[in-house]
């Protein structure tokens, strides 16, 4: 099986600038808001962005360990998201407006042993950094990977059991709610599958942040079935706009295959080629 980790940007008629994007986060300590000095160095390091780039957006997401009560982790997480916002703009010429804030609040144990570790790691700020640059666009590639060249994601050489992963598929915190800077990308992928009618394809979703086996929990509906959510979304969005219902299937995968990067690289869907339909010629 081919995996293909695709790193696609959108190519406008109009502008050559592409989105990139910049992920780390920021530890707190129990019950505490306030950013460390180390962690202010390397924060405002990580952000200093140099001459070719400039900052769009930047998205915080604030959490808490699983201790107190549900309010009181909810402002926790809103102040732990300020203290870094208010850092970023004190000390850089970045504006208010361009910041995302999303207080999720508490996460919960994955496992009931090293507790005191996971809430270590709970207690977090992540940061998101979205740039536009005037960069040539760029392919992440891992193994055996086609060479795109626009917004042609498929190709005629994709087989069955190949994989497309699209890190800039973007899913908010704990919903199935696509972010609005995805929609470029989802307008490719929508684009190329209606060039390639050939391909049948199972939508896989997949969640950050629970253990083996453990289903999320979709904040929009109240239902534990976050990563299934994520990828009949994503089915929704290909039939709206045309493309074959029968084509594509969806299954939610959980926590079970993390990529191993981060929660924001966690949160997303994979394309899975279940079967290729000889009879299907390509539109030109």
């Amino acid at each position: 099986m081919k995996y293909f980790t695709l790193l696609l940007f959108w190519i406008s008629g109009l502008s050559c600038a592409q989105e990139v994007q910049n992920q780390f986060s920021i530890n707190f300590k129990t019950d505490s808001y306030k950013v460390n000095k180390a962690d202010t160095k390397d924060l405002l390091n990580s952000i200093n962005t140099g001459s070719n780039k400039v900052v769009k957006e930047i998205t915080l997401i604030g959490y808490c360990d699983d201790r107190a009560s549900n309010d009181y982790n909810l402002k926790l997480a809103s102040r732990r998201v300020d203290a870094v916002k208010d850092l970023i703009i004190e000390h850089t010429n970045i504006t208010d407006s361009i910041f995302n804030l999303e207080p999720v609040g508490e996460l919960p144990l994955y496992s009931s042993i090293h507790k005191s570790q996971q809430r270590a790691d709970n207690r977090r700020v992540e940061i998101m950094v979205f740039y536009k640059s005037d960069a040539p666009v760029i392919i992440e590639k891992e193994k055996s990977v086609v060479d795109i060249e626009s917004y042609d994601v498929f190709t005629d050489s994709l087989q069955v059991n190949d994989n497309l992963v699209f890190n800039n598929v973007i899913f908010y915190p704990g919903t199935h709610r696509l972010r609005e800077i995805s929609y470029p990308v989802m307008d490719s992928i929508i684009n190329s599958l209606i060039i390639h009618k050939k391909y049948e394809i199972e939508i896989q979703g997949h969640i950050c942040c629970n253990g083996l086996n453990e289903p999320g929990l979709d904040k929009d509906t109240g239902q534990w079935n976050l990563s299934t959510a994520r990828a009949e979304q994503i089915k929704r969005f290909f039939v709206k706009y045309g493309l074959d219902p029968t084509r594509f299937t969806t299954i939610g995968k959980m926590a079970n295959f993390k990529t191993g990067k981060s929660d924001f690289y966690d949160r997303r869907v994979e394309l899975h080629i279940t079967a290729i339909r000889e009879n299907e010629t390509e539109n030109e």
